[in-house]
């Protein structure tokens, strides 16, 4: 198109009727808007390619740099999305670095193929450096969320908390708006996980409790209230639980298929990370509910497991699992050591 417009251009040059003064200034200015035009289109058109090149190469979205015990550290995040991503690929993908005299530090968080609403973000105003247990290294403490999901279930939350090159989080569930008819809603999500040191335990739940709702960001003042009685309710929690403590076990057997099978199952309750025993291989449980009488306890399928005292004062279990392993017997008698 260009070649074909300045040929014309060219030939009327050459006519001799068109070779006066103003006329040529005319046909020169036509001339220069027809080159600039296209050079216009084809600079949008590279533009846009880039653009396009460019969503699906690792860019760098944050980045840090400071000074402590350890000498120069850098720190950088960097995010990768490719949304024509096929079976098995990644759509998003976080990779946090820091490098020091430690060495270096890569931590890599992704999603794959995703067939419904999906997302990876790193939450920039969360990021912080800070000496909690004054020893002159500085803690990098920052929180991102990332979800798959078709209904209205809450995010993925998690904290990262890095202290001289060793990695600690805490894992949960956001929540959001529309979970506000639910009786159980009071506008902070769930902590279900952490391997958080004790040193840094309460100053890093909070701070995941800080960024747990979609919707907006709690107060400083909310999160300290609502930390303050998560500890209470956990520590009521403890004090039901002493009775509790101890180990209780039953023994199954059967016949399944014509073949004969038989084997133990133990509940070894000592705090709250209460442990699940079959033949020998065991679980972690959650307790998700006590009294002085009842004990539930969830494993992390979803499924309960319900100890429960009756009124003779035996000790029983009940729930799917158990039933399972010999139906159609619904609970079975447990023997409790202290």
């Amino acid at each position: 198109m260009k070649i074909k417009n300045l040929r014309n251009s060219m030939l009327m040059l050459t006519d001799p009727h068109l070779l006066q003064g103003k006329s040529i200034i005319k046909i020169l200015v036509i001339i220069c808007l027809l080159s600039s035009c296209n050079m216009n289109l084809k600079n949008k058109s590279s533009a846009k390619a880039l653009e396009i090149t460019n969503v699906k190469n690792d860019s760098l979205i944050f980045h840090e740099k400071w000074n402590d015990k350890s000498g120069e550290n850098i720190f950088k995040i960097e995010k990768y999305v490719n949304y024509e991503a096929g079976e098995g690929e990644n759509i998003f993908k976080l990779s946090v670095s820091l490098q020091n005299s430690f060495g270096l530090t890569s931590i890599k968080d992704s999603i794959l193929d995703c067939p419904v609403e999906t997302d990876l973000n790193f939450i920039a105003k969360s990021f912080e450096l800070s000496d909690i247990d004054d020893d002159g290294f500085k803690e990098i403490s920052f929180v991102y969320n990332k979800y798959c999901r078709g209904d209205i279930s809450g995010d993925d939350l998690l904290l990262l908390c890095i202290d001289k090159n060793t990695t600690y989080f805490v894992k949960g569930y956001r929540t959001n708006k529309a979970f506000l008819k639910d009786d159980s809603y009071d506008s902070f999500g769930e902590m279900q996980e952490t391997n958080m040191p004790k040193r840094f335990e309460g100053k890093m739940s909070k701070k995941w409790l800080k960024y747990s709702n979609e919707d907006f960001t709690h107060s400083d003042e909310e999160v300290n209230n609502h930390y303050h009685n998560l500890l209470k309710n956990e520590n009521e929690k403890l004090d039901k639980l002493y009775v509790w403590q101890g180990t209780y076990s039953f023994d199954f057997g059967g016949f399944q298929m014509g073949e004969e099978y038989e084997g133990t199952v133990a509940f070894k309750i000592e705090d709250m990370a209460t442990k699940v025993s079959f033949n020998g291989n065991e679980e972690l449980l959650n307790i998700v509910g006590i009294t002085k009488d009842t004990l539930q306890l969830e494993d992390s399928g979803g499924d309960i497991f319900k100890i429960y005292k009756d009124d003779q004062g035996y000790f029983n279990v009940s729930g799917h699992r158990i039933y399972m392993l010999s139906p159609p017997n619904k609970s079975q008698l447990l023997t409790k050591e202290e």
